[in-house]
């Protein structure tokens, strides 16, 4: 369901605006490495962002982090991880984004919808200067947690497999 753009309008002047973000890494051999798709249509035209987008009334958060995924890249992934709460003022509203992070084993299936141009698998340490500040941050900081989970379970499953 769509709000009519005058609607939105008024909505954004007087409260935030409430999303998700989905940060997808690669899990190809190339871990360092996150998916953003380049906005075609406003706001934010030409800008590079990740998966993401209006949470539905009635939606849960990973649900709807699930269904912009699919919908913005035709991806779905076996796990997601619940990073932080974003929020951050751009020139004509305040965004409160919930972001979340997971992998993808190919970096080649994806279907981009209308609302973006191009996509592209980021290096890490190379991200876009058009990617706003808190969303870099955001990266990073599930790069890490990304990391310390991988550990986590590895040493989980080491642990176990001493055992039997």
């Amino acid at each position: 369901m769509w709000i009519e753009k005058e609607l939105y309008d008024k909505i954004k002047q007087v409260m935030p605006i409430l999303c998700v973000e989905v940060l997808i890494f690669s899990n190809d051999g190339a871990a360092n490495r996150v998916l953003l798709a380049r906005r075609a249509i406003p706001p934010d035209a030409g800008k590079w962002a990740p998966p993401g987008g209006g949470i539905c009334m009635g939606e849960g958060l990973e649900g709807a982090a699930r269904r912009e995924l699919l919908e913005e890249t035709g991806l779905k992934v076996q796990r997601l991880h619940e990073l932080k709460t974003i929020n951050y003022f751009l020139e004509d509203r305040q965004v409160i984004a919930i972001a979340f992070w997971g992998y993808h084993e190919s970096t080649y299936d994806i279907t981009l919808s209308d609302e973006h141009d191009d996509f592209f698998w980021f290096s890490v340490s190379q991200l876009p200067d058009n990617l706003h500040p808190l969303t870099k941050q955001a990266i990073l900081e599930a790069r890490i947690q990304s990391h310390l989970w991988k550990r986590r379970t590895v040493k989980f499953e080491l642990k176990d497999s001493g055992e039997e």
